[in-house]
């Protein structure tokens, strides 16, 4: 299947070679609900996490439905209809791990090696702007800096995502460009001048998150962080959406659907203090008359 989305293709790739691993390299003509059934308790024998097996029920039904559109014989709308019917398995909820204003003092602490500045900046650009990892790294000198806007155009949800350039973000950007040992037109580099690549920044982090002593805490929940804050301040959903590039407000909406936010709390406060009294009921004026009769 011809994809725009290198990741994308990636991805089937490997679920092609799970596939074949998990039930053969059988005829397509069997494609059915039976044997998606059997790789699904295959797979689930093989202790692999629900999400990855739903990933690969959501890929084969979606050829599925692209061979329908395309109008290849093997498959019918029936038989597409079946394949639809099998269903996925209950995902647990999504990792959520608050960041503490002192645990976020303790991993800016932590960076004592000589590289520091260099990975501070990411760091830095993570909790302005709420960009992935990988969206921060790809940043370079050809995007037009001077309008105070960067344009993401290669994310993971492949459509265009802009960053508002804040003068804090506009600061360490200039900074980082400024860098006497930087090689090359990548703005964010190591201590060697060389660009950084998402593992390797990923490993480095975790290091320091060691040495902060809250390893449980990865690069990806800055960006969690930065969504959090928004939301505990009051900032509308459709806007968190719209500034961390999701692909619509139900993936916010599921992401941070955990959250008991205090502009939550404070909204059912003024709901409390905007409704009306209710008038008593004609049994309460009966009972309230018996008595000072």
């Amino acid at each position: 299947m011809a994809t725009n989305r290198p990741k994308a293709h990636g991805q089937r790739k490997s679920i092609k070679a799970v596939w074949l691993k998990t039930v053969g390299d059988v005829p397509i003509d069997r494609l059915g609900a039976t044997l998606l059934e059997t790789y699904k308790a295959k797979r689930q024998a093989l202790e692999a996490a629900p999400a990855t097996i739903n990933k690969g029920l959501r890929t084969i039904k979606h050829m599925a439905g692209v061979a329908v559109r395309s109008s290849w014989p093997w498959m019918d709308r029936e038989r597409l209809a079946e394949l639809r019917e099998v269903g996925q398995l209950k995902e647990p909820p999504g990792r959520q791990r608050p960041i503490r204003p002192a645990e976020l003092a303790s991993i800016f602490a932590a960076f004592k090696r000589i590289d520091s500045r260099f990975a501070r900046r990411v760091v830095q650009a993570a909790l302005l702007t709420g960009c992935r990892l990988e969206e921060i790294l790809a940043l370079t000198d050809a995007q037009d800096l001077k309008r105070r806007l960067i344009d993401l155009s290669d994310t993971k949800q492949n459509r265009n995502h802009q960053i508002v350039i804040t003068p804090p973000l506009a600061a360490a950007i200039k900074d980082a460009q400024a860098e006497e040992k930087r090689k090359g037109a990548a703005v964010f580099v190591n201590s060697k001048g060389k660009a950084y690549t998402v593992d390797g920044f990923s490993k480095h982090f975790a290091r320091v998150a060691e040495r902060a002593k809250v390893p449980d805490i990865t690069f990806h929940d800055l960006r969690r962080h930065v969504g959090t804050l928004l939301i505990n301040e009051g900032e509308r959903l459709e806007v968190v959406s719209k500034l961390l590039g999701h692909s619509n407000v139900a993936v916010t909406q599921r992401s941070y659907a955990h959250l008991s936010t205090d502009a939550t709390r404070a909204a059912f406060g003024r709901l409390a203090e905007f409704a009306p009294a209710l008038p008593p009921t004609a049994r309460s004026v009966k009972q309230k008359r018996s008595k000072t009769g």
